[in-house]
């Protein structure tokens, strides 16, 4: 590590360690979360399921609807967790300035992207992204002041890659998490809910 890198990180670890722990602190609120919509995503399915037995058709399908949504905001929850989670990983494994502005930039585009899709859903987190985002961006504008630079266009395309890999991690979480409303089930709530 060159002198002007060490000075300059030197001169950034407290900026660098609150970055850290508010990625760990955000990361443990989506974990509580996460337990929290998972623990209601199996009860809310089981009245499904009562319902469905009792021949209860339009709750079911009120009850089957909700849970739809449930499911988008876990999947939203798991994919913003596993983003924050490669972030933290990036940012603790890299010891030279060069690389660790090669790995920080895209997080300031990761976690703007996060807030668009993140804060309409769980608005508690709004907050601790901005503050995120807010400390991630003033570090790359000390970087960029102390001569540093990045290729944005590079940074973008790293940030789409972590959120698309993100996402299919997501997804694969859901499908093996929690059980699907079969077919047959969803298109006979669908034709009684027509009907009413």
């Amino acid at each position: 590590m060159d002198d002007h890198s060490a000075t300059w990180k030197q001169l950034m670890k407290p900026t660098l360690l609150k970055a850290e722990q508010t990625i760990r602190d955000q990361i443990s609120w989506l974990s509580d979360t996460l337990l929290h919509l998972e623990d209601k995503n199996h009860n809310l399915f089981s009245q499904v399921v009562v319902n469905l037995k009792e021949g209860k058709i339009f709750r079911s399908s009120v009850m089957a609807n909700e849970l739809v949504e449930l499911r988008k905001i876990t999947r939203i929850v798991i994919q913003t967790k596993l983003v924050l989670e490669q972030i933290e990983l990036r940012i603790c494994t890299v010891t030279e300035m060069g690389d660790w502005l090669a790995a920080v930039a895209p997080v300031v585009s990761t976690v703007k992207n996060l807030k668009k899709n993140f804060s309409g859903v769980v608005p508690q987190a709004k907050d601790n992204l901005l503050e995120l985002s807010s400390i991630m961006g003033d570090i790359l504008n000390q970087a960029c002041n102390n001569g540093y630079s990045f290729n944005s266009k590079a940074v973008n395309q790293d940030a789409d890659f972590i959120i698309a890999e993100a996402a299919a991690v997501a997804e694969k979480i859901i499908k093996e998490r929690f059980p699907e409303l079969p077919n047959d089930i969803i298109m006979t709530l669908n034709k009684e809910v027509e009907m009413t």
